[in-house]
């Protein structure tokens, strides 16, 4: 009776084992036509889009070759021959516009009267005022209200430069902070010097001053000196000198073809 009961179960286990062979076949067999699908989609797309391209002007390549970084331009000549030599051909046209932007910019630039503008000995002054009792006393909380973490998190962005490979945890801030010299980097910050990732960090802060300081007078400190650098980020000033920074790189790499 025994022994009959372990052939059955056996038995089921071998069916079962040949259903999923046969499952597996199955989602192995989807998966390779969605590939093929995805593939056959992309050159559809492809084909469209040189289609497009292919009825552009001269005159309307050199605006669309205005707007765009001329790394990002120059790599449409790998759409076909014909379209290589249209790209080549926009060459000193773009140049000129290039120069033309440039000369546009500038005159912005020389022409803005900011007096009462923000200076970045300013923004250090608000951080300068923490002292060490009040940094402390924001760095024992084991876990800290969501304001401080979004505010120290950020600062701490500030510090390292880049993105953590997982969630920031409290834990992995603190002791960045402890340190005078990690704070000295903080207050050495310059706008034109943070990445992509350390401003789109300052341009999601949305917390204010008022409401740090009903939790920890330090956050306060450290939020006050964040929407200091997103201020000067936001400046007139900087950003046309930005524009000013990208055109003169595009007129770089446009001479050297």
């Amino acid at each position: 009776m025994l022994s009959n009961i372990y052939r059955d179960i056996d038995i089921l286990r071998q069916s079962h084992i040949k259903k999923g062979e046969k499952i597996d076949a199955l989602i192995r067999q989807v998966q390779g036509l969605n590939n093929k699908i995805a593939s056959l989609s992309q050159q559809v797309e492809q084909e469209l889009l040189n289609k497009q391209l292919s009825k552009l002007t001269k005159n309307q390549m050199i605006v669309i070759g205005s707007f765009l970084e001329f790394k990002q331009f120059i790599r449409l000549r790998l759409v076909n021959r014909q379209f290589r030599n249209l790209v080549q051909s926009c060459f000193p046209d773009l140049k000129i516009t290039y120069q033309n932007k440039l000369n546009i910019v500038q005159q912005e630039l020389n022409g803005l009267q900011e007096n009462n503008a923000l200076t970045i000995e300013q923004v250090q002054q608000r951080l300068n005022q923490l002292n060490k009792q009040q940094l402390h006393e924001v760095l024992a909380f084991a876990r800290p209200p969501q304001l401080v973490f979004d505010v120290l998190s950020a600062a701490y962005i500030l510090i390292v430069g880049h993105k953590s490979n997982q969630n920031i945890k409290f834990d992995e801030i603190k002791p960045k902070l402890k340190s005078q010299d990690s704070i000295q980097t903080l207050l050495n910050v310059r706008v034109e010097n943070l990445n992509a990732y350390q401003m789109s960090v300052l341009e999601s802060i949305t917390h204010s001053v008022q409401q740090a300081q009903h939790i920890s007078i330090a956050t306060s400190y450290f939020l006050d000196f964040l929407l200091g650098i997103k201020e000067l980020a936001q400046s007139p000033s900087f950003i046309r000198k930005q524009q000013i920074k990208r055109i003169q790189q595009n007129i770089k790499v446009l001479d050297k073809y």
